[in-house]
Order: C-alpha cells, then structure tokens, then sequence
C-alpha cells in the first residue's frame, strides 16, 4: 500500500505561499483521476492495515491522508475527494479546532510572505527588537521563525498572539479580516469536523497543540486532550496516529502504543507491507512541488525509494521545547496548537 500525504488544496494563494505543502485544486483533481486511471484501490487507511495484516489485500491500493484539519480540506479538497468517491483519513490537531482563530505560526510566514518587500519594525510589536526588509523568501522564513520562537519563549496566549497578527496585518497593509472572513489557515471547527466525518473522513489523532513533548506523561496527555476533542466533535474514538512534522524519537512507538493508538505514520518515504511497523508507517508528501511525473512513477511503486523522494518535514524547534515547561491556559485552555508547517 501507498499512504500518500496531503496538507492543504489551496483556497486562494496558499500554494503559491508554500508549493512544498499546498497544491492547486486542479492538480489536486488530477492526481485524483490518474489514481482512477491507474486502477488502484483506494481504501481508508485503518480498512487497509487490517486487509495487510490479515493477508487478504488483493491488489495494490492507495490511503490519501491530509495533516492538521485545515479548512481548506472542508472547502476545497473534500469535494473533489467526494467527486470521486475516494475516502481520506485527517490527522487532526485540536486546539485551534476549538479556539478557531487563524494558526499563528503559519499565519505569520503567510502574512510576512505577502507583504514581500516591505520593512517592520518588531513585527507584530510582541517585543522583537528587530528590524527586517523583506526583500527574499530567505528573510521571510528567518523573521516567521524568529516571532515563532520569541512567542513560545514568551508564552504568548491565543489572544496575545491574535491581537500579533492584526497588528503584524496592519504594518504590511493586509486586510486581516479578510482572513478571518475566510477562515484562510483556520482549522475545521467541530460541526465541520462531525460533517466530513459521517461521509467517509476518518478524524485520527495528531496531537492536541502539535507537540511531540519529552516527558511522557505530557504527551500521553497530549494525546488523550486530542482524542477526547475528536470525540467529542465526531462520536468516534480515534485509533490511528500522525507525527507532527513527521519528526519522531524511538519512545515514542511505546509510548502511543500505550495510549492504545493502533497505527503512526511519518514522512519517511516507503510503501506498507504485512512487514511494516505498524508504528512508523511511511508516506510520500505530494504538493504543488511534485511533479505528475514523479507522482505516476508513485503509483507504479518504482519512485517511491528514489533519491529524489526527500522527506519534507524536519523535526521543529517546537516540538524539542515542549517538556515540562508551565503552559499558561486560555479561559478554558492556553495551550496552543501553533503548526510550524
């Protein structure tokens, strides 16, 4: 079986933002009729481990899943996934589920990415005494990576960083309710999620604020935040698992299997057989930096394992910080999801 990722089919521009992450409705729809064309089953993900693990898959099959939830995935993908009548597993993360503001750490790169050729001065004013042109993609990362880790230094809450990006928005001449009126890099709320859900959309786990912390008892109480959320949202007790920014530690395999989690996947590159650890199942990232040649080479299992095939996430600076550090709690919860995608 080939698990193919996905993180989001863009609403607007965002493939032109992150080409190593979005993809354009279009390709999207094309890659969904060349697995078509190809012949292959397309099974959900968790209906697939069990026909490996009982030696009754027939023939080659595909598992599509999409990391973090985005709504862009309700909006966009979703439809095309239901023109062809395909299933999809979402690796959801929680907390901006619930508190849905736009994720600020992407939000960041997006809004510094648009304001492309501009200066700010301490941007978002959250206390960065730095300057910054935004003259090349190069300083765009530098200063989104800068304000990501200055917030979580900070323990900057939700509304803290809310209240960042309006002003960041402002400093560049962006019309940040426009983002809001959008729900441009918002998650799936929980009426949306409990939608995809009755209509061949398993929600699985991906951890409540997209940490992978160090202590165990903290992720374990990651993951069980995160399973009671999708639960409450869907009536349906997640089983399976993602690693946030595909980056993993080997206690971590003991530690989800503890949690009763039946099934991870990374970013590393493989097809899943009967031998597989079922604990770090790999996947290929497609995204607008694929090519269709490189994606039917995919399908017919010789491309997988080429040297070209690079994993495209690397472990984050959040996910190392995240230990045993106080988190400060939103009226109901502080914690903050922030993906670095």
């Amino acid at each position: 079986m080939l698990i193919l990722c996905y993180h989001g089919v863009s609403k607007s521009d965002e493939d032109l933002w992150k080409p190593s992450l979005y993809m354009d409705a279009a390709t999207f729809r094309r890659r969904l009729a060349t697995i078509r064309s190809f012949g292959l089953d397309v099974l959900p993900l968790g209906e697939a481990l069990r026909q490996i693990e009982a030696g009754s898959l027939k023939h080659p099959a595909v598992a599509i899943t999409f990391d973090d939830g985005w709504h862009d995935f309700y909006t966009t993908a979703w439809p095309i996934l239901r023109e062809f009548n395909f299933p999809a597993t979402v690796y959801q993360t929680t907390y901006y589920t619930y508190y849905n503001r736009p994720v600020f750490d992407t939000t960041c790169s997006y809004l510094l990415w648009k304001g492309m050729g501009k200066t700010v001065t301490d941007p978002g004013r959250i206390g960065l005494p730095i300057t910054v042109t935004l003259d090349s993609m190069a300083a765009v990362d530098e200063t989104a990576k800068r304000l990501r880790f200055f917030a979580t230094e900070s323990l900057l809450t939700g509304e803290e960083k809310d209240h960042a990006l309006a002003v960041l928005a402002e400093q560049l001449g962006l019309n940040i309710k426009e983002i809001l009126r959008s729900r441009t890099l918002h998650l799936m709320n929980p009426a949306e999620l409990a939608e995809v859900s009755r209509h061949d959309i398993n929600i699985e786990l991906h951890t409540h604020r997209h940490k992978l912390p160090a202590d165990r008892k903290l992720f374990l109480e990651e993951i069980a935040r995160n399973r009671e959320l999708i639960r409450a949202a869907t009536g349906i007790t997640p089983e399976h698992f993602c690693y946030p920014n595909g980056g993993y530690r080997p206690e971590l395999t003991g530690w989800l299997r503890e949690a009763g989690v039946k099934s991870a996947t990374t970013c590393d590159p493989g097809l899943v057989s009967k031998g597989s650890d079922p604990m770090l199942l790999p996947r290929v990232t497609d995204s607008n930096n694929v090519s269709q040649a490189r994606f039917e080479s995919w399908l017919a299992g010789v491309g997988v394992f080429s040297s070209s095939t690079q994993r495209v996430y690397q472990p984050s600076i959040r996910a190392e910080i995240q230990t045993t550090s106080t988190v400060r709690e939103l009226p109901a919860e502080r914690a903050d999801v922030s993906s670095v995608h």
